[in-house]
Order: C-alpha cells, then sequence, then structure tokens
C-alpha cells in the first residue's frame, strides 16, 4: 500500500516537472516566434512547432495565444527584475555622507547597471507588439494592465531599497519615478533599434548614462 502512494506521488511528480518543462518552451518559442514574426503573424502552430510540440500540447498548457503571450511578458519581466537586482547589488554608489554626491561616480555605476539592462531587438519588439494588441484588444489590455503596473512598482521598490542603503531616498513616490527613468530607458531603446544599434546603446553611448544620472540625482535627498 505505502509503496503504491509512493510510485503514485512519483509518478505525479514527473507529470508535474514534465508539464512545467512544456510550458517553458511553449512561452520561449511564443517569444521568439512573436519577436521574429509578429503578434498577429504568429500563428499557435508556428509555436507549437518551434517548441517541438503538438497543437494539443499548446491547448493543454494555456487556453488561447493571447494568454500564453501575456504569461510570456511576466517571464521577461521577471527576467529583467532578477538581472537588474544582481546589477544593484554588484554596485556600489560613490556617496561619502547622504547630503555629498559624486555626479562623475555615480555615472560610473548607472554604466555598469545599464549594461545588464535589455538592449536586444527582442525585448523592444514585444512590448510594441503588447501595446499594440493592449490598444486593439481590451481584453488583452484588462489581463496585462495589473501584471504591468506591478512590474513598474516592484523595479521601483527594488531602486528605492538600494537608494535607502545609502542614506538617501526619492523625491517622489518610487514607482513614478521608474515611470521617468524606464520611459527614458524606452525611448533611448527604441531610437536605437530603429538606427540598427541596439547592441550598442548602453556600451558606447556614455550621454545617455549622463542623462539617467542627472536625472537621477534630481529626484533624491538625504533621508
Amino acid at each position: 500500500m505505502a509503496e503504491n502512494l509512493s510510485a503514485t506521488s512519483a509518478e505525479a511528480e514527473r507529470s508535474s516537472t514534465r508539464r512545467l518543462a512544456t510550458r517553458a518552451r511553449l512561452l520561449e518559442a511564443a517569444t521568439v516566434e512573436i519577436a521574429e514574426r509578429g503578434y498577429h503573424a504568429t500563428s499557435i502552430e508556428h509555436i507549437a512547432e518551434r517548441a517541438g510540440f503538438t497543437r494539443g500540447a499548446f491547448y493543454s498548457n494555456f487556453d488561447s495565444k493571447e494568454q500564453l503571450f501575456a504569461e510570456a511578458l511576466d517571464d521577461c519581466r521577471r527576467v529583467l527584475l532578477d538581472d537588474l537586482a544582481v546589477q544593484l547589488a554588484a554596485t556600489s554608489l560613490p556617496i561619502e555622507t547622504p547630503d555629498s554626491i559624486d555626479p562623475v561616480g555615480v555615472q560610473t555605476a548607472v554604466e555598469h547597471i545599464l549594461r545588464g539592462l535589455p538592449k536586444d531587438v527582442t525585448w523592444y519588439v514585444l512590448n510594441v507588439e503588447a501595446d499594440l494588441l493592449a490598444a486593439r484588444d481590451p481584453a488583452f489590455a484588462a489581463m496585462t494592465r495589473e501584471s504591468a503596473s506591478s512590474f513598474l512598482d516592484d523595479l521601483g521598490r527594488l531602486v528605492e531599497r538600494t537608494v535607502g542603503e545609502y542614506g538617501l531616498r526619492f523625491t517622489i513616490e518610487s514607482g513614478q519615478v521608474i515611470r521617468v527613468l524606464f520611459g527614458y530607458f524606452s525611448t533611448a531603446l527604441r531610437e536605437a533599434v530603429l538606427e540598427g544599434r541596439a547592441d550598442e546603446i548602453w556600451l558606447s553611448d556614455a550621454q545617455q548614462a549622463s542623462t539617467v544620472t542627472r536625472l537621477l540625482i534630481a529626484m533624491v535627498e538625504p533621508r
């Protein structure tokens, strides 16, 4: 009896692991296909074929292409948050006292952080596709609105904690700070992608880092 229960439990665990692996491959395939073809030109068959599965496997894991796309966007955002957390943990802001900030040193830190942010066409295209779909499809907009807002709020809290470790605080709500900084980042990335220099955007253009530094310093004060 106990052996049967153990075998059943082990099989259930293996089945769950396979299901998670299948979902992960479908999400990865959707990210690549949508970035390459565009959302509307990408079919469920395209996604399933790239992932190495059948259409049936798709519907065993997702109710619709919209649901899959929404989850793929969430995965990309989680990766960005994780990568930024690593970058922030490895970066020291050159602040001797809470009311003494070295702009040159801060810019060096900002340049280091920016190198860890996404700078390829995939990130840009996925967000453009999501914005266009949300603008045309109220159901998709409702499906992704809370997640997109939570992502920016989580990003704001992450940066706010880092700033607080140096005896500083934002002069406005952290979520709004991030919307300012992320808005600038998104615009700069858009320009770089359309000019064919996305791979170089944060590696060679110190002006970008200088602007972000000035924005950041303007929005902090001693605690």
